[in-house]
């Protein structure tokens, strides 16, 4: 007799029980908004984070949509920003201080990158700026002071730093998928 895992045993339960999970309806739903957050949540989420110190909540509600935060203190969902897109999803600094995010342009093809502080008790935002437009994607380091943009009409990308200073071009056809913890390496 082969050696089975008690791993495969448990996948191959799951398997046989699923129909009967669905049926009464203990099959997890994917759509967490109303176990999670309900009340403002008028589509499915589609991006969810917490705080680097896990004191609160953020979510998209929609591909497209809202942006929302939530205190673990009062449970009391606040909207953020509007028009946020979900992909590619926000990005929060490694210290929670700032957010990452894109929004549709005026245009087709392509979006709108903005920063904005998280202020106050971590549930607003400050006045966002403006990073670039016209994108396909963008990979914002940990640190937050260096992000890098893919174009949408050349693919081409560069890395830029917030503090200013000249672009440096990484050439066509690369996104980029991770900065390193410290934030200096691509």
């Amino acid at each position: 007799m082969p050696f089975r895992s008690p791993r495969r045993d448990l996948f191959t339960l799951l398997l046989l029980l699923a129909p009967l999970l669905a049926a009464c309806g203990g099959w997890p739903d994917d759509d967490i908004g109303d176990a999670w957050v309900g009340g403002p949540a008028t589509a499915k989420i589609r991006w969810i984070a917490w705080s680097p110190d896990g004191s609160k909540l953020y979510w998209i509600d929609g591909g497209v949509g809202t942006l929302y935060a939530m205190t673990a203190a009062d449970r009391q969902p606040i909207a953020m920003a509007s028009n946020v897109a979900a992909y590619p999803p926000p990005a929060l600094t490694a210290d929670g201080r700032e957010l990452f995010y894109e929004t549709s342009g005026p245009n087709a093809g392509g979006v709108i990158l903005l920063v904005a502080a998280i202020e106050g008790d971590g549930t607003s935002l400050g006045q966002p700026r403006v990073l670039g437009s016209g994108l396909y994607s963008y990979l914002a380091a940990p640190d937050g002071a260096r992000v890098a943009l893919t174009d949408y009409a050349t693919d081409e990308t560069t890395i830029q730093s917030l503090a200013g200073g000249a672009p440096v071009d990484l050439g066509r056809g690369l996104e980029p998928l991770a900065f390193s913890p410290d934030g200096g390496a691509l």
